[in-house]
C-alpha cells in the first residue's frame, strides 16, 4: 500500500521520496501535481487518483483502507455510474444475442429513462422505484384505460435487470435494489380475446391484404400460438413440411422446443417461402433479410380496418390460439402446456375455465361405462344385510 507521483510527461508512476520521474527525468512540479493511491483489497488492488496535494492523498489513503478494515469500502467510481450509460451496455449485448430489443429500447425511452436515465446507481432507492407503479396505476394510456399490473411489472422488471447487469460486469457494488419493491399482482385470466365471427373476418382481410410479410406472420401467430420474438427468429432449417413440424430455438423458456403444424400454419409457410427471397433463411424477416425487432404500424392499421380493439396485441393472438383449443372440448391441458411451451403448468391453468366442455365430456365416460349396471349382471340371490341382521 503506497501513495506515488504520477509523472506528467510520461504518466509512469514513482516514489512520492523522489524529486523526479525515475523514468523519463522530468522534474516534479511545484504546482500540477498528481498523486497515485494503490491499496490491496482482497488480493486485487484499490487504485484512486488524487490531484495537487499530497496531504489529501495521505486522508484518502487513510479512509480507504478504514473501510476495507471495516468492509464498508465501496468504488468511488461506480458508483457514479448513470443508468442511462448501464442501459447503453446492457442494449449493445442484448442486441448481440438476436432479442427483440425493440420493446425493450421501447419500455426503458418511455419509462425508465425520463425518471431515472440520468441518475447515477447508487441514487436510486426502492422508495423511487416503487412510485413508478403508484404514478402509472392512476394514470390512463393513449386508448383511456388503465396501464396493466402485467405492463408496469414489466417496467420494474427491466429495471432489475438493468441493476443485475451492472452487478455481474462489476459496475455496480451494491444490492439491487429492486429487490425490496413488491410487484403488483397479475391476474392471468385472460380475457382479452376475439370472437369466432371476428376471428374469420380478421383473416379475411389479411387474405387480401396488400403486405404479404405482415400478413403471413399475423395468421402464423394465431395459427401456431407462438411467440413474437420466436417467429422473428423462425428460419425454413427449422421447418420440416413433409411431417409438418418445427423447432423453436433458444424460445423463452431457454431449451429448444419442437412443435406440430396444423395445416393451416404450414399453407402460410408454404406462402411465405414462394413469395420472398430464397437465399434468406429467416421466415419472416425485415426488409433488409435480418431478424425483425418489431411489426411495425401496419398491425395498427389492420386493426382498425377489422374493427379490433386498439388494445389487443400481439401477443393476445397466442392467448387466442390457446383459448380456442381449450374452449373446444377435445384438447387436454396438458396438450395445451405442450403447445404453449409453458413450463410451468400454472400458467395453462389461466385457460382452466374454457375447460368445462372437456370436463363434461370426461364425466359421460362413467354414463357410458356403469350406467346399465343393473340389467347387465345376471340376477343372483345376494346377502341383505337387514334380513340377516
Amino acid at each position: 500500500m503506497a501513495i506515488y507521483y504520477r509523472c506528467n510527461k510520461c504518466k509512469s508512476e514513482f516514489s512520492v521520496k523522489l524529486k523526479k520521474c525515475h523514468k523519463c527525468g522530468a522534474a516534479v512540479p511545484k504546482t500540477g501535481k498528481s498523486f497515485k493511491i494503490r491499496v490491496m483489497k482482497n488480493r486485487k488492488y484499490v487504485t484512486v487518483s488524487v490531484p495537487d496535494s499530497l496531504q489529501k492523498a495521505k486522508e484518502v489513503e487513510a479512509k480507504i483502507k478504514s473501510e476495507l478494515v471495516s468492509d464498508e469500502y465501496y468504488n468511488r467510481r461506480k458508483a457514479s455510474i448513470t443508468l442511462n450509460e448501464i442501459w447503453e451496455r446492457y442494449l449493445e449485448s442484448y442486441k448481440a444475442r438476436g432479442k427483440a430489443w425493440k420493446v425493450e429500447e421501447r419500455r426503458y425511452n418511455q419509462y425508465l429513462k425520463p425518471k431515472f436515465g440520468k441518475r447515477v446507481l447508487s441514487d436510486i432507492s426502492p422508495f423511487d422505484i416503487q412510485s413508478i407503479g403508484v404514478t402509472l396505476s392512476k394514470t390512463e394510456t393513449k386508448y383511456g384505460t388503465p396501464y396493466r399490473p402485467k405492463t408496469i411489472k414489466n417496467i420494474i422488471d427491466l429495471l432489475s435487470v438493468l441493476f443485475n447487469y451492472a452487478i455481474n460486469m462489476d459496475l455496480f457494488e451494491k444490492r439491487n435494489p429492486c429487490e425490496k419493491v413488491k410487484r403488483p399482482k397479475i391476474n392471468n385470466e385472460v380475457t382479452n380475446t376475439l370472437s369466432v365471427d371476428k376471428l374469420k373476418k380478421f383473416l379475411v382481410f389479411l387474405d387480401k391484404y396488400n403486405h404479404r410479410p405482415t400478413a403471413n406472420l399475423l395468421k402464423f401467430l394465431l395459427f401456431t400460438g407462438i411467440r413474437l420474438g420466436e417467429a422473428f427468429k423462425l428460419a425454413y432449417k427449422d421447418i420440416n413440411l413433409e411431417d409438418g413440424t418445427m423447432v423453436l430455438r433458444d424460445p423463452k423458456g431457454g431449451k429448444d422446443q419442437w412443435l406440430c403444424l396444423n395445416e393451416l400454419a404450414i399453407g402460410v409457410i408454404q406462402d411465405q417461402k414462394n413469395f420472398k427471397n430464397s437465399s434468406i433463411d429467416l421466415v419472416f424477416p425485415n426488409q433488409e433479410g435480418r431478424i425483425r425487432t418489431e411489426i411495425g404500424d401496419r398491425w395498427v392499421s389492420i386493426k382498425k380496418a377489422v374493427g379490433i380493439p386498439l388494445n389487443f396485441r400481439c401477443h393476445d393472438l397466442r392467448h387466442q390460439f390457446a383459448t380456442l383449443l381449450a374452449s373446444s372440448g377435445k384438447v387436454d391441458p396438458y396438450t395445451i402446456q405442450r403447445l404453449m411451451t409453458h413450463k410451468d403448468f400454472k400458467t395453462t391453468q389461466r385457460y382452466a375455465h374454457l375447460y368445462e366442455q372437456t370436463m363434461r365430456d370426461g364425466v359421460k365416460v362413467i354414463d357410458e361405462l356403469l350406467k346399465n349396471y343393473k340389467s347387465s349382471l345376471p340376477v343372483t340371490d345376494l346377502d341383505n344385510s337387514d334380513s340377516a341382521a
